[in-house]
This record gives structure tokens, sequence and C-alpha cells, in this order.
């Protein structure tokens, strides 16, 4: 893992966003005209592996994917060297979209079912997604494929298939994708694709404007393309409907393809609820506690008449809670990096010290912390840090850019959290 580049350490957080798909799930029958749902689960299952290991990839080697390699040793959180390195994770993914959103499928390229015999590349899926086989260095067609659709031919250096698919798999506009598309370097990320089992034909130099059409096959298993096609078409039409920046945070935590959320399967295609609850973090877990967490203090503050909003901090995605027409949260519930966090807002600390006796060891010991504060303290502007004696040691709590008290929350101490908020809250 090459943590030296910014946007290394941001595959690995990016990864952590994706969502686990559970044993099971409910898939309208809007998905399942061509498939059936053993067919379609599978092929689905297997997308989610094989986008893990792309971050995962992307994490050891960025210049593979065309990624910018910037240090951080040289350029700080705020440069924009920095943002672009924070977002680059996604170009992938929002690329696969937009390729799959501006096409259809051709002539017997809608068949369901693996193909048989030959019709497979030397290189196949290893349960964790990354392909053991080799790819000659030339695609992803090592050999010959049989009668069944599939190229004959193998693929040069350009990205170009020596043959065709025998009647068509998926074929996109390339006007279409350019239009869509907001990804970087595609000639680099079409190459990228090879590896994965992504098979290309009519364009050359792994280039969009080289022609009309992009013809896209995938030996290994043709129900991907049927996924794939599906679930972009579904967030292109719902979740990204008149969306202009597709890389704003608020955006992107969202987005049931980048994030190849099961839950976009539930209703049908043109109906989208998805993030409009509390799995927009619930659903970015990977710890059943801390999902059972997140949904049990939403559901009690909502009982007691606080207002949910979104948040898109860079490290992810967030859910606030407001009390009346108060302009600041009160409590937050925030994936950091795929670590769940739960914000306080106590503004008067020192009305709480009396009572941690009461609380559970976890609890007091985040009033033992203590930190230096941003630039508003230094500067004597600072109108939203906390200051308290606990152990006869004077404490600060920055509270300018979220609440002054963070914790990794747990169900069972929620009682608690909220008794805090009761005696220093206000």
């Amino acid at each position: 893992m090459n943590d030296s580049f910014i946007v290394s350490q941001w595959a690995q957080v990016r990864r952590s966003e994706l969502v686990d798909i559970p044993d099971n799930f409910a898939i309208h029958p809007d998905f399942l005209q061509s498939l059936t749902r053993q067919e379609f689960e599978e092929a689905f299952r297997e997308i989610g592996t094989m986008f893990r290991q792309m971050y995962t990839d992307m994490a050891r080697e960025p210049e593979r994917f065309g990624l910018p390699l910037y240090k951080e040793e040289e350029y700080g959180y705020f440069t924009s060297q920095a943002r672009e390195a924070r977002k680059a994770p996604w170009y992938l993914g929002h690329f696969l979209l937009c390729i799959f959103a501006c096409g259809e499928f051709s002539g017997d390229g809608a068949s369901r079912g693996k193909p048989s015999g030959r019709g497979v590349s030397c290189g196949e899926f290893s349960g964790d997604g990354a392909s053991r086989g080799k790819l000659s260095g030339r695609g992803v067609s090592c050999g010959e494929f049989s009668g069944d659709g599939v190229s004959r031919g193998e693929f040069s250096e350009d990205g170009a298939s020596g043959g065709d698919f025998g009647g068509a798999a998926f074929l996109a506009d390339t006007a279409e994708i350019r239009r869509l598309n907001q990804a970087k370097k595609t000639n680099i990320l079409l190459k990228a694709l090879h590896d994965y089992g992504f098979v290309f034909s009519v364009i050359k130099n792994y280039s969009l404007t080289s022609g009309s059409t992009l013809e896209i096959d995938y030996p290994d298993n043709r129900n991907l393309l049927q996924v794939l096609s599906l679930v972009a078409k579904k967030v292109r039409d719902t979740q990204l409907k008149d969306v202009k920046n597709v890389y704003s945070p608020d955006i992107a935590f969202g987005n049931a393809f980048i994030g190849w959320n099961y839950k976009i399967l539930a209703e049908d295609l043109h109906i989208c609820s998805l993030g409009e609850d509390s799995g927009y973090v619930a659903d970015k877990m990977h710890a059943e506690a801390d999902r059972e967490t997140v949904l049990a203090m939403d559901k009690i503050l909502m009982q007691q008449g606080y207002t949910r909003r979104r948040a898109a901090p860079n490290e992810g995605p967030s859910l606030r809670y407001y009390r009346g027409a108060a302009k600041t949260h009160a409590y937050a519930l925030t994936s950091d990096k795929g670590k769940l966090y739960l914000e306080l807002r106590i503004r008067n600390a020192q009305d709480c010290v009396p009572y941690l006796q009461e609380y559970p060891e976890r609890i007091a010991e985040i009033f033992r912390h203590s930190d230096t504060g941003c630039k508003n303290r230094f500067s004597g502007a600072c109108k939203c840090g906390v200051r308290y004696t606990f152990e006869g040691e004077e404490k600060w709590h920055c509270g300018c850019c979220g609440a002054p008290f963070q914790i990794r929350p747990v169900t069972e101490d929620i009682p608690h959290y909220l008794k805090l908020m009761e005696q220093g809250g206000r």
C-alpha cells in the first residue's frame, strides 16, 4: 500500500464506503426481466467483490488508474491537489456508470448465463475479486472463445478486438458517454477495466473519440453486463437526475452505483428513496453492532422531535440532528473513514463533571481528552470552544468544525448520551 500518495489513503477510505451485501435482500421484479433471481444476485455479488478489489488496487498502484500522485508531505489538507486526490478514487466507478447508462444490448448479447467451454478468459476472478490468470500483456482474452457471441480474436495493445462479438453484447454511444462522464483520463480507465475482465471493441487506443460506438463484453459472466446496465440507468435517472457535480461528497456518498448499495434494487426502476433515512450512515457500517446503534439512536432522536439532516464531510456521510429552529446540530452520527462516531454538542461541560462517576469509564474518558483547538482559538475569535476542569486539569474542546465531544457509540450507552446532553447541552 503506497500511503505516501494522498490518493492511496483515500482509495482505502472509499473502499470502506462500499455497502456490505447481506444474505437476503429484496429485488424488485423490474430487475428480473431477463435474469432469474439467482443469476441476478450472483452477478450483483460478483460486481461488489470486483469493486472492492478495484479500490484495493487503486491504493496499491494509483498510477495504473491515472490517479494524481500528490504526496501528503508536499500538499496540505486544504490545497486543491488534496481535494482532487480525495475524489479521484470515484472516477472509475462513475466512468463505469456512464458506460452502462449510455448503451443497450443488441442481437443475442442479452442472453443469460455464463459462457461455456472456451468462452472464458484465461484469468478468473477469485473470491476476493482479483484476477489470478495472466492477461498476456495485450488485453483480457488470452485465446479464442467459443461460438456463443464472444470474440474469436485476441485483443491488441490498442484495446481493439481482432474480431467481433458474434452478435454484440452491449453497445454504448461514445458521444453520450463523453457528455455524461466527468472522469479524467478515460483511456487509462478503459485499459484498467480490461484487467478486470471487460472486453472492448470498435474503438482504437482506448479512445472514446475514435469511434461512435463502444462495444463491451464480459466473457466470464455476461450477466454482469445486464446488472451493471440496470443499476447504472436507474441511478442516472433517479439519484443523479439534474445533478451537476457528481463528485460532491453529499452526492457521491449516496450514489448507489459507486457504493454498490443493494437497497437500490428494492424499488422499481423509476423510484428511489435510498438515502432519505438513517441508512445514509448505517449502510456504510460494516459491523452489525454499529448499524444497530445508528438505527436505535436515530429512532430515539426522531421520536423526541429532532429534525434530521444529511451532511457530507470529506471523511464520510453524517446525519445531524437539530432541535427546533437551531442553526447548529445537537447530535451527529458520522462515518469517519469507515468508523462510527457520535457527536455531542455539550456546551457546559463543567455541569457534567460532577456526574461522570455515574457513567461507564468509556464515557468519562472523552472528558479527559483535550485538544489544542483551531486557528480561531489562537486568534481570539473562537465562539464554539468548550473549557472546563476535570481531575484537577483544565481541558479544552474545539467546537468550530463539529460538536465539541465525540465518542465511538454503543447502543447500551444511548441513555447516558441523552443524560449528558440534559446536563450540559444547554
